[in-house]
């Protein structure tokens, strides 16, 4: 990309408009390429069953170089609230799962469009739409199925326990020998 800059530079004041376009052509797709290597993950749709909790965002630096970006999150309907910006600083070659605080204000579907922007706020790389199902209220029916689960177990052991009873050691197996006389035979 440098030296897509440098041609653009030195053909610019020529004045020939077929080797500035071809310059121009060849530095948009370097600064492209280098702006694809850093990107947000779209992967699948996330569930979201607590009314807050984090949602889980992973980016990728594919360059060489460490790469300091800002995700910025916008969802498109208002059943979530979220912390919209994120610093963070990407390793080279290297990929970062983040987790994003957010809070549900009802059900449904909500698609977050998920951006990163250097400091400057100018878009890094292509944006990426994630979908969040949120469920609110699952958990508490979770925890209820699990507690009545447990209850149950309980109660099925001790009326098990109380129906069996005490085991009495069979007359069979109690064989009692005789003592041997010391003097005897």
């Amino acid at each position: 990309q440098d030296l897509a800059a440098l041609a653009l530079t030195s053909v610019a004041w020529r004045g020939t408009g077929t080797d500035q376009r071809r310059g121009r052509e060849r530095l948009d797709a370097a600064v492209d390429t280098l702006f694809a290597g850093v990107h947000v993950v779209a992967g699948g749709a996330r569930n979201l069953a607590a009314t807050r909790s984090d949602l889980p965002v992973t980016v990728v630096n594919e360059l060489t170089v460490p790469v300091t970006v800002d995700l910025v999150l916008r969802p498109r309907t208002p059943r979530l609230q979220l912390q919209r910006t994120v610093r963070l600083v990407l390793q080279p070659r290297s990929q970062q799962r983040v987790g994003v605080p957010v809070r549900a204000l009802a059900n449904g579907s909500v698609v977050v469009d998920a951006q990163l922007r250097t400091a400057a706020g100018t878009p890094v790389g292509a944006g990426a739409a994630v979908t969040v199902n949120i469920r609110m209220g699952v958990e508490s029916w979770i925890v209820g199925g699990v507690a009545a689960a447990a209850g149950l177990l309980l109660v099925v052991g001790l009326v098990r326990a109380v129906r069996r009873g005490r085991r009495r050691m069979d007359a069979a197996r109690l064989v009692v020998r005789p003592a041997e006389d010391a003097g005897g035979r």
